[in-house]
C-alpha cells in the first residue's frame, strides 16, 4: 500500500474487497464515483477495492483522488488508512464490508436499505448518515455531512456497537434465540 493513501486529509473508503466484486451493479459503484466527481473537493479521496466486470469501465475514472487498486487481500490496511466507509447498495443482507469497517471504527454513509438503517438505529450517537440510493444529491449531502463527524470521537462508539451486536458469537446467539422462538410457536 502506497503512502499516498495515508497522506490524504480525508479518505472516503468504499470497500469491495475479496467478498464482493465491482461487477455487482446493485452495489452502485458508478453512483459513488459520479457523486465523488460532482463534489469536486480536493480534501477528500475515494478508494474502491475489488475487481469484476465493471472494473475496466470504472477504472477510466481514476484520478489523483480516486484510486482503484483492484483486488487486495490486505483489506484491513486500507480500512485503517481510511476515514469513512460508503455503501450505495440497492439490496444487501448484513454486509461483511460494513462489519469489517465497524471493527476499525469507521463512520459510514449508507444507502437507506433496511440492514443499513438497522445498524445505525442501534447507535447511541450519530455514527453515520443514510441516503436514498436513487438520489444523487442525497448521497452528496451525506458525503458532506460525514465530514462534520469527529471520527476520533465516534470510533470507540462504532467499535463498541460492533462488539455488542455483531461479533460472530453475538450474531450466533441472536440467531439461536430467533430459531428457538420459531420452534416454540
Amino acid at each position: 500500500m502506497g503512502s499516498s493513501i495515508c497522506e490524504r486529509e480525508r479518505l472516503y473508503s468504499w470497500k469491495k474487497g475479496c467478498l464482493q466484486k465491482l461487477q455487482d451493479q446493485e452495489k452502485n459503484p458508478d453512483m459513488i464515483i459520479r457523486a465523488f466527481e460532482e463534489l469536486k473537493d480536493d480534501r477528500i479521496g475515494l478508494l474502491l477495492l475489488g475487481n469484476g466486470e465493471l472494473y475496466d469501465e470504472l477504472k477510466k475514472h481514476e484520478t489523483e483522488n480516486l484510486k482503484m487498486p483492484g483486488f487486495k487481500s490486505n483489506i484491513y490496511d486500507y480500512l485503517k488508512a481510511s476515514d469513512y466507509y460508503i455503501s450505495a447498495s440497492d439490496v444487501e443482507g448484513l454486509a461483511n464490508t460494513l462489519l469489517e469497517s465497524m471493527t476499525v471504527g469507521l463512520p459510514c454513509v449508507l444507502s437507506d436499505i433496511p440492514s443499513h438503517k438497522e445498524v445505525l438505529s442501534k447507535a447511541e450517537q450519530t455514527i453515520g448518515y443514510t441516503f436514498n440510493n436513487k438520489d444523487m444529491n442525497g448521497l452528496k449531502n451525506a458525503m458532506h455531512s460525514i465530514l462534520e463527524i469527529d471520527e476520533v470521537c465516534v470510533r470507540t462508539q462504532i467499535q463498541s456497537l460492533f462488539q455488542k451486536y455483531y461479533t460472530a458469537q453475538k450474531m450466533s446467539e441472536s440467531y439461536q434465540k430467533a430459531y428457538i422462538g420459531l420452534l416454540s410457536t
